[in-house]
């Protein structure tokens, strides 16, 4: 019978890979501890199977609810899809929530690991999740395109860039 062995490289590359993935997950962690912290959440939330999940929908789509959708996961065929697409959404909505633009939410969409330990740790303020003004003749200071707060001097929303109606 003859057995096969790993070569020294070979279990060094594998656990200098191990190495690496684990230390990104605990970045991955501490970013997740941060963004909670900013959003006015306890940070310890974060390490938290399933209520952090709930949380981050909480900080991203404004109720924790949304976080139900991970659940699709269980659904044949399409389960992943749905969560993908939520999770998409997901992203775009906690850039919005950090007062960041579109091109921001793609770096999350796409490059996770690097876009949102910049989140994490810019001095980026947590604004809130946006809601679209019901009656777009009554602004009261709200942009009436997203719902931004605008200030008293604004000529244009700084989130969306539509002319202030007075």
């Amino acid at each position: 019978m003859k057995y096969t062995y790993l070569s020294a490289t070979t279990k060094i590359a594998f656990w200098l890979i191990n190495f690496i993935l684990i230390g990104l997950i605990i970045f991955f962690f501490i970013s997740l501890w941060k963004v909670f912290e900013k959003a006015g959440k306890k940070g310890w939330i974060a390490l938290i199977p399933l209520y952090n999940i709930c949380t981050f929908f909480e900080i991203s789509w404004g109720n924790g609810i949304y976080s139900l959708a991970f659940l699709t996961v269980f659904i044949p065929k399409i389960g992943y899809t749905i969560f993908a697409i939520v999770l998409i959404v997901s992203w775009v909505k906690l850039a919005k929530a950090f007062g960041k633009d579109g091109a921001f939410a793609v770096g999350l969409i796409l490059l996770t690991i690097i876009f949102f330990p910049i989140l994490a740790f810019s001095d980026d303020a947590y604004v809130g999740v946006l809601k679209k003004i019901e009656n777009k003749n009554s602004t009261n200071g709200y942009c009436r395109n997203c719902g931004t707060p605008l200030a008293e001097d604004a000529e244009f929303c700084h989130n969306c860039g539509t002319p202030k109606q007075n």
